[in-house]
C-alpha cells in the first residue's frame, strides 16, 4: 500500500463526505458564520477545495479547469464536482511526484523551499484536515449532526471487503 496515496483518499473521501451532508442540512445553516471559526460552511469548503487547485498548479504547472476564485462561494454541487476533479488530479501528480524538484519562493510566512513537493502534500492534507474539522464544529455548535469523517470511518468504507 502507498501510504500518500491512501492519505490523498482518505482527504477527498472526507470532504466529499462533509459535502453530502450539508446537502441534507438547512441552506441557511451552510451561511452562517459561528464563533470560533471565520467563513462559512460553504466559504470553508470553497477554500478548501480552491487552495488546493493552487497546490496542484504549484506541484504540476497545470492550472485547474475551472478555478475557484478567492472568496468565492460555490453551491454544494458544484464543490461536489470539483472536489471530484482534484482527486483525480492528485491521483494523476502522485503518480509523478517522485520526479517533481518544486521550489516553493520565499513568502512572508517562509524561506524559499527546494524540493516543496512534500510540503505540498503534506500542507494540502492538513489544510483539508483543520477546515473540515472547523465544518464539523460548526454543524454541532448550529445543532446540526456532522458526519463521521475520522480515519476509521474511512477505512471501514473504503477496505470494507478487506476486512
Amino acid at each position: 500500500m502507498n501510504l500518500l496515496r491512501e492519505l490523498f483518499r482518505y482527504h477527498a473521501w472526507a470532504s466529499l463526505q462533509l459535502i453530502d451532508n450539508c446537502r441534507g442540512q438547512p441552506p441557511a445553516a451552510l451561511h452562517e458564520v459561528v464563533a470560533g471559526t471565520d467563513r462559512s460552511i460553504l466559504h470553508t469548503l470553497a477554500h478548501v477545495i480552491g487552495n488546493e487547485q493552487w497546490y496542484l498548479e504549484t506541484l504540476t504547472g497545470k492550472p485547474a479547469a475551472t478555478p475557484i476564485r478567492q472568496d468565492e462561494i460555490l453551491s454544494l454541487v458544484d464543490l461536489q464536482r470539483r472536489c471530484e476533479s482534484q482527486s483525480r488530479r492528485w491521483e494523476a501528480a502522485l503518480d509523478q511526484i517522485a520526479q517533481l524538484d518544486v521550489t516553493l519562493p520565499a513568502d512572508e510566512s517562509r524561506p524559499e523551499t527546494p524540493h516543496g513537493q512534500n510540503l505540498l502534500a503534506l500542507q494540502a492534507i492538513q489544510h483539508g484536515i483543520d477546515h473540515r474539522t472547523q465544518v464539523c464544529t460548526a454543524l454541532r455548535v448550529l445543532g446540526l449532526e456532522p458526519p463521521n469523517i475520522d480515519g476509521w470511518s474511512y477505512w471501514a468504507a473504503a477496505h470494507r471487503s478487506n476486512v
